[in-house]
């Protein structure tokens, strides 16, 4: 009975890690993957219109409450943490993004980010506009989750994307590490938004 149990459980737990770290795969809002296929070289830009962040309302509600109450336990610590919280969103968000869709795309010749050409005059613009923080309590843990909007645009015409699509809850993975802190599981599910996003276009635009 005890191998029965011990191997349901096993069972179990490969299936909801398998659950949340599966590909996600786009939905596309307009355009076509296909419109992108000669363009190898992105920028990438990051935009936050004050998005939606479960149980809290909006981000400027999480921002206030955290900011009153991690100052009222030590004086200064909610500015901190409030402008740690900005800084992450392009010094580390945006890189790990970056990262992870150069990894997925490097077979197929194409670069975003640092490793593009500035002037490529071509812009893969990644809208949040919603975010859960996940938790970690030691023995129960729930992944980070975003939604976001991304856009893929020349930079003459941004009003008019060459292909819009919606990403659903990227998790990122808190089943193989410990990350206590919020910006860290944050930064996981900015990477699996990214290594996602790659592996659907290399299948699409790119294949």
């Amino acid at each position: 009975m005890k191998t029965i149990k011990k191997f349901t459980a096993l069972a179990a737990f490969f299936i909801f890690t398998f659950s949340i770290s599966h590909a996600q795969h786009p939905k596309v809002l307009s355009g076509k993957p296909e419109s992108l296929k000669a363009i190898k070289t992105w920028k990438v830009e990051f935009v936050y219109n004050n998005p939606e962040v479960q149980k809290e309302g909006k981000e400027s509600d999480l921002i206030a409450r955290k900011i009153k109450e991690w100052n009222e336990k030590e004086a200064g610590k909610g500015d901190k943490w409030a402008k740690d919280w900005e800084e992450n969103k392009n010094l580390v968000y945006k890189p790990k993004f970056e990262l992870l869709m150069n990894k997925y795309l490097e077979k197929s010749g194409v670069k975003v980010g640092p490793n593009a050409n500035d002037k490529t005059g071509h812009t893969i613009i990644v809208e949040t506009t919603w975010i859960y923080l996940g938790y970690n309590v030691g023995v129960m843990k729930q992944p980070a989750k975003i939604n976001t909007i991304i856009s893929f645009v020349s930079d003459a015409a941004r009003d008019k994307p060459l292909l819009k699509v919606e990403m659903i809850e990227s998790p990122g993975d808190v089943y193989f590490a410990n990350p206590f802190s919020e910006f860290d599981r944050l930064t996981e599910s900015y990477a699996k938004c990214g290594k996602d996003l790659a592996g659907y276009l290399s299948k699409s635009a790119y294949k």
